[in-house]
Parts: structure tokens; C-alpha cells; sequence
């Protein structure tokens, strides 16, 4: 009953800064949900909408979903990767914005060359666009009927974390055209599999269901069976109880790769380097 309340109290805040009425949402999106923006509202550059380890971002042309955490280690670090991003090759201005037109469309505009980006969602009702607190950005109608969604969510993890099976950590992009997803996951079937779209660019070929992946205070990658079994290891170490990192490195090179960031720029652990064209 707390959470309901203040998952409400939440959505009623925000909505009350951004000029608009939210009408009564499900139990489910109030407490884990925050308003982005209703219909005829926008948000310009630096605008910044946090739910738990996420949130949503409006650079120069351009709006991510970032995954922000600390990184504890020699010292703790703040650090933050964009899991989901749309972007454009029109040269950077600080008056684009992110809106979310009156009929119901999600748009990133770019003054002098217009609509360079949108939802494909006019005329359907779209009323509500909501980032979830696992970082799923998601159009709703007056009734909370999903139109849209950005399918985005956890795209990197710290040391001393796992990956559990049947889960997965990703990266979309989107720049002058959708670029396919980038995924590493845990299939229940026990093997690690790295996919570029539909492609398998990457896997560890283990066999055991129900095994998770895990980031040592090594830096170490670790795919382990269900009573602990080590079945595959990435065999590079960082330092002791290292302020590492793995994730996606999308649009950027490595495909996938560890980093230690204790002692100052990122120090490169291990890497899946991107296959042969």
C-alpha cells in the first residue's frame, strides 16, 4: 500500500512540473513508473528524468535511456552508459528536443531539418510516455493501453554481479536508420551468447541449464553451473577488488568488454573484438 502511495504521489509530482494531469494508473506503472512527458509537451537539451538506476536524457540531437551505478573498488565511481539512444548526422545544436506531439507521436526534432526521428504513433492516442524502473521507455493511451516502448534495459553490469539464466544485458542505437540490437544473454540452455541482430557473433558453447554468468571483484567473466561449477572463464584478471565493468560497447568497438576504471581511464580487461566483415 506504501509503495502504491508514493508511486502515485510520484507520478502526481511530476506531472504537476510538467504542467499536466496523469489520470489514475494501474497499481503496476505507479510505483514503477515516472512521467517523461504527456501529449503536447516537450523537453529540451539537458532535461533529465531519473527512475532508480535509469534515466531519460535529451542531449544535442539526440535521447538515450542511460544505466547509471557506483562501481566499488579502490574507490567508488559513478558511472553511467546510454542503453538506448536515438541520434542524428545533422550537424549538434542545443535547440533540438525531444516532444511528444498532441496527436500522440514521439518526435526528436532538429531545427532546420525538422522530424528526424519518431514513433510512428500519431493518431492512435497516445497520451503518456513513461521510463519504467528496469529502464523500458514506454508510450501509453489515456486508458494505459502500450502503443510504443523502447524494449530497452539493463545494458552493462558491475563487478561482483551476475547475470542470471534466462536473462540478458543490451545496447539499440539509432543513427540516420535503426541499427540492430546488440545482446549478450544467458539462455536457460546454460550457454553465453553474444547476438548482433539476429547474428551470433560470440558464445562460450556451454551446455548446463540454469547456469548464471558472473563478474568477479577480479574482473574476471565467469559462466557458473547451478551448484557453483566453474563450466568457462574469460582467463584475464584486473586487480583485486577492481572497480570493473562489463557491457556493450555499442556503437563503439569492442563488441563486448571488461574495463577497469580503479586507477583513472578505462584499462581494458578483456574483449570480444568484433568479427571479421
Amino acid at each position: 500500500m506504501r509503495r502504491t502511495r508514493l508511486g502515485a504521489l510520484l507520478l502526481a509530482g511530476v506531472a504537476a512540473l510538467l504542467g499536466g494531469v496523469v489520470q489514475s494508473a494501474p497499481a503496476s506503472a505507479a510505483t514503477t513508473s515516472v512521467l517523461v512527458m504527456s501529449a503536447g509537451q516537450k523537453r529540451a537539451v539537458d532535461s533529465w528524468v531519473p527512475n532508480g538506476d535509469y534515466s531519460f536524457v535529451v542531449k544535442p540531437n539526440s535521447f538515450s535511456v542511460d544505466q547509471q551505478g557506483t562501481l566499488n573498488g579502490p574507490r567508488q565511481i559513478v558511472t553511467s552508459r546510454s542503453c538506448w539512444e536515438v541520434d542524428t548526422p545533422h550537424p549538434s545544436t542545443t535547440s533540438s528536443y525531444a516532444g511528444l506531439t498532441n496527436a500522440g507521436d514521439f518526435q526528436l526534432v532538429v531545427p532546420g531539418a525538422g522530424v528526424v526521428w519518431h514513433s510512428n504513433t500519431a493518431g492512435r492516442g497516445g497520451k503518456y510516455l513513461m521510463l519504467t524502473r528496469t529502464g523500458d521507455l514506454v508510450l501509453y493511451t489515456a486508458n494505459w493501453k502500450i502503443l510504443w516502448q523502447s524494449a530497452s534495459g539493463q545494458c552493462w553490469m558491475r563487478s561482483n554481479t551476475v547475470l542470471a539464466s534466462n536473462h540478458s544485458i543490451r545496447v539499440g542505437y539509432t543513427f540516420a536508420g535503426t541499427r540492430p540490437w546488440r545482446v549478450l544473454a544467458m539462455q536457460t540452455n546454460g550457454n553465453l551468447v553474444l547476438r548482433h541482430g539476429s547474428k551470433v557473433v560470440w558464445q562460450t558453447r556451454t551446455n548446463v541449464p540454469g547456469s548464471r554468468a558472473a563478474l568477479t571483484t577480479l574482473g574476471e567473466l565467469l559462466v557458473q553451473a547451478p551448484n557453483g561449477k566453474v563450466l568457462w572463464r574469460s582467463n584475464r584478471r584486473s586487480s583485486p577488488n577492481c572497480a570493473c565493468a562489463l557491457d556493450l560497447g555499442y556503437p563503439s568497438l569492442p563488441e563486448l568488454a571488461i574495463t577497469n576504471v580503479s586507477t583513472g581511464p578505462p584499462i581494458t580487461v578483456w574483449q570480444v573484438p568484433v568479427p571479421p566483415a
